[in-house]
């Protein structure tokens, strides 16, 4: 390995700024392709492809990495959830200039990463390049993947599941569906979840536009509705940050949902308008582009419902259901067992007076039909 030249010491602050912390990323990114290329090749010792697996987890953790960079930084309790850092201390010796650069990575992403409100330097596109093909190739590899022998214990999905090891309420709910638990137990738990996690809001926890979706989207599909409409009515000053200005469609799709899920007209062509043009002319991310197809379709998922078009509505919620199947192939999120957007989507037309008549595996819609509990 001597021939690859691993910096002795990372070349930015001991608490980086997310903009500097990009720059030594970038300059990490082609090293692990390096090295990863090399062990495939049979230059490393362990020799041959099998052993090469190691050093290609280190380069896609890195990309995953910097694809949180560039959307969502995580709070710090998921980033060491998500770190490989164990992997790279086990695999190697830690006096190896492989394994002290790449731990000292990660190690920075998890606990020393600064945030701040400074806009990121501009794209690399060499980055871009080895990030778009490596996701080509995981595409590719995860569309001959056959799916291993079902779990006679657990409901059967168009995917393969990997349960999360934690116990947090919904995660619970959306594993207790997977195991086929009854709706009103799951419904339970998930409401629970909802008040919890809203309670963590109002005591400080710093909620952005992307926990409070998936808040807003799990309170309304199970009737939390004291939830869903505090979410509303938060300031969009709380969440509508630096951080997440370079991602408009959703903003524009949260206040869609809003809307529809209030019955109102008020500025509700407005608001579908700039879901449009933020869907379907803007430019995208790399790191966003695979996701477009249903950021595409939520658009006009959500407009079948505003204009109360029920065979549309059908048509794009079908296509919605093949489209997460290939989005939550090896997905770990628990989300990933249930779809808690269609469901919201079903019970605002069934609200409006039409019974979504399509069945999948990811719309419990049985969870539309547990009363809610008087307080």
């Amino acid at each position: 390995m001597s021939e690859i030249d691993y910096p002795s010491q990372l070349k930015i602050f001991e608490r980086p700024y997310p903009g500097e912390f990009l720059a030594e990323l970038d300059h990490a990114i082609p090293l692990a392709l390096a090295a990863a290329q090399r062990a495939e090749e049979g230059d490393f010792e362990p020799r041959g492809p099998r052993f090469a697996q190691r050093y290609w987890m280190v380069l896609d953790h890195l990309t995953f990495i910097r694809a949180q960079l560039l959307s969502r930084i995580p709070a710090i309790p998921q980033r060491m959830s998500e770190s490989l850092g164990h992997m790279v201390i086990e695999e190697w010796d830690l006096g190896h200039p492989y394994a002290n650069y790449f731990a000292g990575i990660m190690h920075l992403y998890v606990h020393k990463l600064v945030l701040d409100g400074e806009p990121l330097p501009p794209a690399n596109p060499e980055i871009d390049r080895i990030v778009a093909e490596r996701a080509d190739l995981r595409e590719r590899q995860r569309a001959n993947e056959p799916l291993p022998a079902p779990d006679p214990a657990a409901r059967p999905m168009p995917h393969h599941p990997i349960p999360s090891h934690c116990g947090q309420h919904a995660m619970g709910a959306y594993i207790g569906y997977w195991l086929q638990e009854e709706p009103r137990l799951c419904v339970g738990t998930m409401r629970i979840a909802c008040s919890l996690r809203w309670d963590a809001i109002v005591a400080g926890y710093p909620a952005h536009i992307w926990d409070l979706e998936q808040l807003f989207l799990d309170a309304a599909a199970v009737q939390s509705d004291f939830v869903a409409d505090a979410v509303i009515a938060r300031k969009e000053d709380d969440w509508h940050l630096a951080q997440t200005r370079p991602v408009p469609w959703l903003t524009a799709r949260l206040r869609c949902l809003f809307v529809l899920h209030r019955r109102s007209t008020v500025a509700i062509g407005v608001w579908f308008e700039e879901f449009r043009l933020a869907a379907f002319v803007d430019v995208l991310p790399p790191e966003l582009q695979p996701l477009k197809p249903l950021i595409q379709n939520s658009y006009r998922l959500l407009l079948a419902l505003r204009d109360q078009d029920w065979p549309t509505l059908e048509q794009r919620l079908a296509e919605r259901m093949e489209l997460l199947t290939k989005h939550y192939w090896r997905n770990i999120a628990p989300a990933a067992l249930a779809d808690t957007f269609g469901l919201c989507v079903a019970r605002w037309a069934r609200d409006r007076g039409y019974s979504v008549r399509m069945q999948h595996a990811y719309l419990p819609l049985e969870w539309l039909d547990v009363p809610v509990t008087p307080a």
